[in-house]
């Protein structure tokens, strides 16, 4: 009768009193024990006495016990608090009860196996249908408190990166420290949670340096999207840590990846909310008709699922900004009204959203040429998130349109900075380039477009800042290569119309771009 049990304190014919050293082993036994053929009749309390002492506790735990029922276990608050959090018990509050036995008043509760129990969901609206992800504290290959403590620390750590992307819900450190050192299946993470993705690890090594063995799993399907070996330096943990910036970048791109796979073999009437938000954005930077087409029609779809989807909104503002930018658009006016028309909705919905707020500056600055407005819409969003990478470069492409270099170069460069392994960094180099010509920084845009093009041979924007680059370094050759490239990309591409269209136009920065566009080659 007392498997389990550290040590028997008091038996006789009426009661039994056994001690445990762990809280949640007791209340274990105690409910499989009320569930056996012995405890038919028994009425089981458990409570928390201070480490070696014994006196008069069955008088304590024998007046719990007599609050309940037959097979029932009662527990004292204390119990309840140091519990708080198992998954295979909860907790129904008896409120203050006065105990027969020694005349005191006890916050009580009964307990109940959570063995088939239904877990209430919460009632989410559309507007929130993003991918929650849990993170779990890592475990370690060797427990010691050190390597516990470090595996909080991290686990805190990346929950807080996540929770600045705008894309992703994050289940909150307190409700994830359930499954700390439990081995608990992915399934049921996700059913406890209601999360999509779990990411999980083990340390495995705990010196200077520490190496964790990451996992990022989908949990309805139990797949592994993403696993990688990590090293990072023990003094690090207590300053910031860019590794953690990294992890959480390639954990972004990992279900982005895994959402543009889905989107493009399931038919859109299938796709989950989430599935279609995410898969297209991914589609619509590769810039490629086909792609960009397809994006366009899945958040037109989400749209009329969740009309008050501000995400939705905001990114069919963009979609309209990038089509005439790619010069793909035959009545880019009529594009910029319905662009506006998105982003001043997705802000009648929530006036700080920063994504709304970015994409209405984007709006405003590449299709309406509203440049003061555009600066207090890009303004207002990094008040709201100051490490909002596409504001940051954003702000730093209006600055460089008004030939503030040396500004545009500032927000570009630390745009790259908090974007390291972004699925979408092609774009990022490329606004850093063109900041960088503002600069007058020729070399470094060079780089940066080459960079760029690297990752994506489509963006025609890109193709046009290296050829002037190019060019200013005295390149001709090469400028006059890449202007190939880029009229075949664009082949009704005209400097007159460049002008037409550009937030520049009317600064010397424009002009000039203009100029030297001319000499490598473009069609006035």
């Amino acid at each position: 009768m007392g498997g389990g049990a550290d040590k028997r304190i008091l038996a006789n014919d009426d009661a039994a009193i056994f001690s445990f050293s762990d809280v949640a082993g007791a209340i274990r036994f105690a409910l499989g024990f009320g569930a056996s053929d012995h405890g038919q009749s028994a009425r089981i309390g458990v409570d928390l006495l201070p480490i070696g002492q014994t006196d008069g506790s069955h008088m304590r735990v024998a007046g719990i016990a007599a609050l309940g029922q037959a097979r029932q276990v009662v527990v004292s608050v204390e119990v309840r608090d140091q519990c708080h959090g198992e998954l295979d018990f909860d907790f129904e509050d008896l409120s203050q009860q006065r105990l027969q036995t020694t005349q005191e008043t006890l916050g009580t509760f009964r307990v109940h196996a959570n063995v088939g129990r239904q877990r209430l969901l919460p009632q989410i609206a559309a507007e929130d249908l993003l991918p929650t992800i849990a993170v779990v504290p890592l475990r370690a290959w060797i427990t010691s408190p050190d390597t516990n403590v470090v595996g909080e620390i991290i686990a805190d750590d990346l929950i807080a990166t996540i929770s600045r992307s705008a894309d992703i819900n994050v289940i909150s450190r307190l409700s994830t420290t359930a499954f700390r050192g439990q081995d608990a299946s992915l399934n049921r993470i996700g059913d406890v949670l209601g999360a999509d993705f779990v990411l999980s690890g083990t340390i495995l090594t705990h010196d200077t340096h520490i190496g964790m063995m990451l996992q990022l799993s989908e949990v309805s399907t139990n797949k592994v999207l993403w696993a990688e070996r990590v090293t990072i330096e023990v003094t690090n943990i207590l300053n910031g840590l860019e590794a953690i910036e990294e992890i959480v970048a390639k954990v972004r791109k990992a279900i982005a990846l895994n959402e543009i796979d889905r989107v493009r073999s399931k038919p859109i009437s299938t796709l989950r909310n989430y599935s279609l938000l995410i898969g297209a954005v991914g589609l619509m930077y590769r810039f490629a008709p086909v792609d960009f087409n397809l994006a366009g029609e899945m958040l037109r779809t989400l749209i009329e699922r969740v009309p008050n989807h501000p995400a939705a909104l905001a990114w069919m503002a963009r979609w309209h900004v990038l089509r005439v930018q790619q010069g793909w658009s035959e009545n880019p006016k009529e594009e910029a009204q319905h662009a506006l028309g998105f982003s001043r909705k997705a802000l009648d919905i929530d006036p700080e959203n920063a994504l709304a707020l970015i994409s209405e500056g984007n709006v405003l600055t590449n299709l309406l040429h509203q440049l003061d407005e555009a600066e207090d819409r890009y303004d207002a969003a990094l008040d709201v998130n100051p490490n909002d990478a596409s504001g940051r470069v954003l702000r730093g492409t209006l600055f460089a349109f008004q030939g503030k270099g040396e500004d545009a170069k500032r927000d570009a460069e630390r745009a790259l900075h908090l974007a390291p392994i972004d699925p979408h960094r092609f774009f990022f180099l490329a606004l850093a380039a063109s900041a960088n010509v503002a600069a007058e920084d020729y070399e470094r845009a060079v780089v940066l477009a080459k960079a760029s093009l690297r990752l994506n041979r489509t963006h025609t924007s890109t193709l046009r800042v290296q050829a002037v680059a190019q060019m200013r370094l005295g390149y001709e050759d090469e400028a006059r290569k890449t202007t190939r490239e880029l009229l075949r990309l664009q082949p009704g591409l005209r400097v007159s119309a460049w002008l037409k269209g550009s937030p520049s136009a009317n600064f010397d920065v424009g002009q000039n771009f203009a100029a030297t566009l001319r000499e490598t080659g473009v069609p006035d």
